[in-house]
């Protein structure tokens, strides 16, 4: 049914659809559930969440996620906090789809804290969304794991830095060690692998660039031998070579928030050198630091010669 045709129907049509979403037939209620979101319906969230604490059908359940998600600027405090029960003392990891709504929503929100926990009536609740999230990073269940990464910037759990990955082979042949780095910034004198290794070797940087405001940005690579760096999924700088040192550049626009990075580097013979920089509103070639700089954390992170 059109959302014309549901309105000019009245709220009647509105009432028969939410008590089709608490019936006993899945089929109906999972059209009524998409209906319902195709209208907006201001008081649908309500009703999914109260039917999500039901324990509905996977299909079902699913929809009724997806619903919040499209509906979470409509979800009150009364909304948000149905959420936060479900999740809050969820030891077996049941509700992982519903954490995800809720950080969805509280996301829009804004990202203070003391605003969550003021909305969900429970000052703990910050620390409960992450540790929530950080254990689902760490889960077996592949769409809780893959959840849990998309809302990690919003649920707080990233932590500075970026996630570095050292690798013996120009190619990434080897994996030798991971650990946390506060910037990238470094020569054949001060790069950390075993040895004093700089040849033959290869580097994966891996989290977010936190953007303070809206602006153009310069995103800057000095490297010896080669580079590539992904921004948000887009290939930004590209030059996988081997020659003496040079630079790259790339002008972006971007909006405040977190923008995904990864960052590849490479080092066949002789000295190596990769520096990551950039220019924004106000300031110039600064090293990008730990303070614009998020990952997600990973066992053994806070080892900083952790080995898988």
């Amino acid at each position: 049914m059109a959302r014309r045709q549901l309105a000019e129907a009245g709220d009647v049509a509105f009432i028969l659809l939410r008590k089709a979403l608490r019936g006993d037939a899945p089929d109906l209620a999972l059209q009524a559930a998409r209906t319902l979101v195709q209208a907006r319906d201001k008081a649908a969230p309500r009703a999914f969440a109260a039917r999500l604490g039901q324990d509905p059908p996977a299909p079902l359940r699913a929809a009724l996620c997806d619903g919040l998600k499209a509906l979470a600027d409509l979800a009150g405090p009364d909304v948000l906090a149905a959420l936060y029960a479900l999740v809050k003392d969820d030891a077996a990891g049941k509700h992982w789809d519903a954490a995800a709504v809720l950080c969805v929503a509280l996301d829009q929100r804004g990202g203070d804290p003391a605003q969550w926990a003021k909305l969900l009536g429970d000052p703990d609740a910050p620390g409960v969304l992450k540790a929530y999230v950080a254990r689902a990073i760490e889960s077996r269940d592949a769409a809780a794991a893959k959840w849990a990464r998309s809302v990690a910037p919003a649920a707080g759990v990233l932590v500075q830095g970026l996630h570095g990955s050292y690798f013996e082979g120009a190619n990434f042949e080897k994996l030798l060690l991971e650990r946390l780095d506060a910037k990238v910034d470094y020569t054949d004198k001060s790069l950390p692998f075993p040895g004093g290794k700089a040849e033959g070797i290869s580097v994966r940087w891996t989290g977010y660039l936190f953007v303070e405001r809206d602006g153009n940005y310069m995103i800057i690579a000095e490297y010896d031998d080669g580079q590539r760096l992904w921004l948000d999924g887009k290939l930004l700088l590209e030059d996988w070579a081997e020659h003496a040192a040079t630079e790259q550049q790339a002008s972006v626009m971007l909006r405040r928030g977190f923008h995904e990075l990864a960052l590849d580097y490479t080092n066949a013979k002789g000295a190596a050198r990769i520096k990551l920089s950039w220019d924004g509103p106000g300031f110039t070639g600064r090293v990008i630091a730990a303070d614009a700089l998020r990952t997600l954390p990973w066992k053994g992170m806070l080892d900083p010669h952790a080995t898988k």
